[in-house]
């Protein structure tokens, strides 16, 4: 080995550096045994603080370009609730019945999106803490947006695509919003639900009972069917059935086509089948003045669909005679007010039981003319 000083001071040297290198790794190494000690170069730790193993960072500032921040979530929903307002009455009854409180559901849900909007959008401005894997803004506005679309969807699949009808689920509510429509007794939402409530005739009808004869049905049936029950009361109201001649007759077809197919004749239609008989009569520019001959009135005065559901069936007429609720009892304080034209309406009405078997038409036709000769008389 030489003995040079200068060989041997470079010796020393280059030991006491790799001395101290090998008690840095060391050291750093007892403090954060889980931190792997770079070589060669510097560590990138991004983490602004750590709570429960969560890296929490500073995001960076958020983007100029909002795609769904609070200003459009504000201009969003002011053109929903606008066009909510000066939508028709059709599609507001619409939303009203759907399976779901649509409603409810829509102000806390729209509720909850605002708030967490603005709340992003301030957060991200400020720079708070959060979590890595939700830093990045982009994630919540297509989050929250995702979710506003959606309740939009749901509003325009109620209202357009798959309109409720009178069910299980919303009986209760589907009644007292025809309750509340009703008492108000605007004729232009009258009309409105008349035709709505043909949707939803057949399927009442069925709910309905049949068994019992005279009074609610007991507390024990199911609820639909109790609601179904009130329905059926309810939709007697004279106003109401003014509509349904006048707007809506496919309503009263349905329901009359339904009785007949089940034959039950002790549902509680006999405030309806009254009204509706005499309001037909009454307004001379009815269906049933438009049911006279096939040669003056075409497929119409063939086919006779209103005084053949409603007039047509023996079966039908007799059956609900035995409850007061045929359509030939008709109020004599009505009946009393019918000029000429009115009062010979009679003979287009039993015209359309022409062609039934077994004298049946003919047996509905002397029945009812004895009838109204008694009450005119």
């Amino acid at each position: 080995m030489s003995n040079d000083p200068l060989l041997l001071w470079v010796s020393d040297t280059n030991q006491t550096l790799q001395n101290v290198s090998a008690g840095r790794a060391s050291s750093l190494a007892t403090q954060s045994p889980n931190v792997p000690v770079p070589i060669g170069g510097t560590t990138n730790n991004k983490c602004g603080q750590t709570y429960v193993g969560v890296c929490l960072v500073h995001p960076s500032r958020g983007s100029t370009e909002h795609f769904f921040g609070f200003a459009e979530f504000i201009t969003a929903l002011t053109l929903i609730a606008v066009v909510f307002t000066i939508s028709d009455t059709r599609y507001r009854f619409r939303i009203a019945v759907a399976p779901i409180p649509l409603i409810p559901i829509s102000y806390w849900v729209s509720t909850a999106i605002g708030i967490l909007v603005l709340l992003s959008d301030i957060w991200f401005a400020e720079r708070w803490l959060l979590p890595d894997f939700l830093s990045d803004q982009v994630i919540w506005q297509g989050v929250l947006g995702g979710l506003f679309l959606f309740l939009v969807l749901a509003w325009i699949y109620f209202a357009f695509l798959n309109p409720a009808r009178f069910g299980r689920i919303n009986a209760k509510r589907y009644t007292m919003v025809m309750y509340r429509i009703i008492v108000r007794g605007d004729d232009a939402e009258l009309a409105t639900i008349a035709d709505e409530l043909g949707r939803s005739v057949q399927r009442i009808a069925d709910m309905s009972f049949s068994a019992f004869r005279g009074g609610p049905p007991p507390d024990t049936y199911p609820r639909h069917a109790r609601y179904a029950h009130e329905l059926l009361l309810l939709i007697g109201n004279r106003k109401f059935c003014r509509q349904v001649v006048a707007r809506a007759p496919g309503t009263a077809i349905a329901l009359f086509q339904r009785i007949s197919e089940k034959q039950s004749y002790y549902l509680p239609v006999r405030q309806f089948t009254k009204n509706l008989s005499a309001e037909a009569i009454q307004n001379i520019d009815s269906i049933l003045y438009h049911e006279d001959e096939g040669y003056d009135s075409g497929l119409l005065g063939y086919v006779k669909p209103f005084s053949a559901a409603v007039f047509g069936d023996y079966r039908l007429v007799e059956g609900l005679g035995g409850s007061f609720g045929s359509p030939l009892d008709i109020d004599y304080k009505a009946v009393n007010t019918w000029d000429a034209i009115q009062a010979s309406s009679e003979n287009l009405t039993f015209e359309s039981g022409k062609g039934f078997p077994n004298g049946l038409a003919r047996a509905s036709l002397r029945h009812a003319n004895g009838n109204l000769d008694h009450r005119i008389a």
